[in-house]
């Protein structure tokens, strides 16, 4: 009979690995999760290009070049993964495409276990993930989808690589932004970190990335980014635009529920302004401290009307009496 129960001083202790830190741990699941069209196939495919070049991340931390599994049933290889990656900058040659139909049953399961023991990724994206999981089984049924993140799981655990699912957002609001996903309340707290995708509340060209599960860190800061167009022919590319404070209380509650970001800016600077000018590099600076984007402090500064004057060699702001109701 195997021996089902183990002493605690015989359990090898394990520090975490990460290939993001604190968003994305190696040997475990990571959700990536957000409504449609909001731009997560595309963030996948940036950290997948990122990933297979050895670039860098938004924190500054440098990869060294690594290898992708790609699994996707929404994005054509040739029309849509390989010239978004190629003009990001991923080397091909470390992207391994899946392109078959087949979903995560046994038998499934078994061709990733044996793919990940040749290929020996870093990563595999699986976009989405309910694509994969077979029409018969219940997705909201704890019951029937653990068994499968248990398998999938197991497999990142013996390849030491990290597993990005994506999965979409339901249309009714829930009470709380963790229970917003699509499917089983197993898939969130299967998981050891949680990411949401959401467009930016006050700037439309702008997505937020909010860490919202973290049992193995922090909870990491919520990251800015953009969708840019390159040059003709070419695809955009994502390009990070620092930290914000937008939490994803704030994403999930929605406008008028929680300050905005031009909100919270305009009240920094009426409190900030409200005992007479302030050296304009003093401002940016403590705005920076607070999370708040130049490109945000500039909207603020015109909504407010602050005024911009040079004294000797230094640039100082001010409110306009109106800005002081």
């Amino acid at each position: 009979m195997p021996r089902e129960f183990t002493l605690l001083s015989n359990v090898e202790r394990k520090e975490v690995e990460w290939l993001w830190e604190p968003l994305i741990p190696r040997g475990m699941m990571t959700i990536l999760e957000g409504d449609p069209d909001v731009g997560k196939s595309y963030l996948a495919m940036h950290i997948a290009s990122v990933v297979s070049q050895g670039g860098t991340l938004p924190n500054g931390a440098k990869l060294k070049p690594g290898k992708v599994l790609y699994f996707s049933q929404e994005d054509d290889p040739a029309y849509t993964i390989r010239p978004r990656v190629e003009d990001m900058g991923g080397d091909l040659k470390r992207v391994k495409v899946h392109t078959g139909d087949s979903i995560f049953d046994e038998a499934g399961i078994s061709v990733l276990r044996r793919e990940v023991r040749r290929w020996n990724p870093d990563l595999i994206i699986v976009d989405p993930l309910v694509a994969y999981i077979d029409a018969s089984t219940d997705f909201y049924k704890s019951n029937e989808v653990r068994p499968i993140l248990r398998a999938l799981t197991q497999i990142a655990e013996q390849g030491n690589c990290a597993l990005l699912p994506i999965r979409h957002l339901v249309k009714t609001k829930t009470t709380k932004a963790l229970y917003q996903g699509g499917g089983s309340m197993d898939f969130i707290a299967f998981v050891r970190s949680a990411l949401r995708v959401a467009q930016h509340p006050d700037d439309l060209d702008r997505r937020v990335l909010a860490h919202f599960k973290h049992n193995l860190s922090q909870r990491g800061e919520s990251l800015m980014y953009e969708i840019v167009k390159q040059g003709p022919g070419k695809r955009p590319r994502v390009e990070w635009k620092g930290t914000t404070g937008i939490s994803i209380e704030d994403l999930h509650d929605g406008p008028g529920k929680q300050p905005s970001e031009l909100d919270r800016a305009m009240s920094f600077l009426r409190q900030y302004l409200a005992n007479g000018p302030v050296a304009a590099k003093d401002v940016e600076l403590q705005a920076e401290a607070k999370s708040l984007s130049k490109r945000t402090l500039d909207r603020a500064k015109e909504a407010l009307s602050v005024k911009s004057e040079k004294k000797k060699n230094a640039w100082f702001w001010s409110l306009d009496e109106a800005s002081h109701e």
